[in-house]
């Protein structure tokens, strides 16, 4: 049976989620990792899960991280600016394998989101790669148009089971998925590769404008934990507890960025993160 988290348990994790990284729990010593992104490209975590679950849907966006417009190299001269990027077909081959594997494993049903019409040769690459992965993985395949897959996944989210696109456009549609959550505070995720382990952050990024004024919502944080538990650690059962006590916190209690109307109460920060410790500890 799940109980409560003791306080040893919770210093216990503190220390364990500050050394994690990769997959390995690492001694005591300062270390530094750099930016994600460089964590990304030095140990080849070459695509991100943004997790989008409500009572509504339940849905993986999974993007591109090491290769692509965002690692392009910029040229000025003058007023001409030239901007160029490679694209490596087995490399995307990797990322779209990952993808229909992962759909394996749930619903079975893969959308690849590109910009046929805007960049056709390389959508066709995306198109041909797909659905070689989805037919060796017998995976259901749907290609739409990037603006269209924007659209639907806010009119209509529980189309969708994994959704597989470059990581310019999963930028876009994971702040979509706060929308559907209520707000960017909410949205999380986690960076992979072959080796294993994982990056885990939220969506949102820094948040430095709201430094010292006790108003930043936590919960991207504590989905980036709770996603750390379930899948690297074997522990459903913690992750399962997080989740359930925030939701539960959510239902009275809520910090400035939260989507209204709603009949929680507005509070800080910290006495948010107050009342969620009263909840894990009942």
């Amino acid at each position: 049976m799940v109980g409560a988290l003791t306080e040893r348990s919770c210093a216990r994790l503190r220390w364990r989620v500050g050394l994690h990284v990769c997959g390995q729990i690492g001694h005591r010593q300062h270390v530094h990792l750099g930016s994600a992104d460089e964590l990304r490209h030095k140990l080849d975590f070459f695509y991100k899960l943004n997790t989008v679950r409500n009572d509504r849907c339940d849905l993986l966006i999974m993007r591109e991280t090491t290769f692509g417009a965002y690692q392009s190299v910029e040229r000025r001269a003058g007023e001409a600016l030239e901007v160029s990027y490679s694209v490596e077909a087995n490399r995307r081959r990797r990322f779209l394998e990952q993808a229909a594997e992962l759909a394996a494993t749930r619903q079975g049903r893969l959308c690849l989101a590109c910009k046929t019409y805007g960049q056709p040769l390389l959508s066709q690459l995306w198109r041909e790669l797909a659905e070689e992965s989805a037919r060796a993985r017998g995976v259901h395949l749907e290609v739409l148009e990037s603006d269209y897959c924007a659209y639907l996944l806010v009119h209509e989210p529980e189309h969708f089971d994994v959704i597989a696109c470059s990581d310019d456009l999963g930028d876009i549609l994971s702040d979509l998925g706060g929308h559907l959550l209520g707000s960017r505070g909410m949205t999380f995720g986690a960076s992979f590769g072959e080796s294993g382990g994982g990056i885990y952050q939220t969506n949102h990024g820094a948040a430095r404008d709201l430094v010292g004024r006790d108003r930043a919502n936590p919960a991207g944080q504590l989905g980036a934990l709770a996603f750390l538990l379930e899948r690297d650690w074997g522990r459903a059962d913690l992750a399962q507890l997080l989740q359930r006590s925030v939701a539960a916190t959510f239902q009275c209690f809520r910090t400035p960025d939260m989507r209204q109307p709603s009949t929680a109460a507005l509070v800080s920060t910290s006495d948010w993160m107050a009342e969620l410790l009263k909840e894990l500890a009942r």
